[in-house]
């Protein structure tokens, strides 16, 4: 049986676990090789961690 190669889609879905430190070492490694592999998934990667630390860097604002 051939290892499962995951598609765009599957990874895309594995980016916001990643960014927050969630992903197994297994699924670390099989998300880190698409993204060296994919420009495009490498690309919406970043966009995510830019966001993330967009909204990090808001400061604090009390509900009404």
């Amino acid at each position: 049986m051939r290892p499962m190669i995951p598609d765009c889609t599957s990874i895309r879905e594995r980016l916001s676990e990643r960014l927050d430190g969630r992903l197994g070492a297994a699924d670390e490694a099989v998300v880190a090789a698409h993204l060296d592999a994919c420009p495009e998934c490498a690309a919406e990667a970043a966009a995510l961690a830019a966001v993330r630390d967009l909204v990090g860097s808001l400061p604090a604002v009390r509900a009404p």
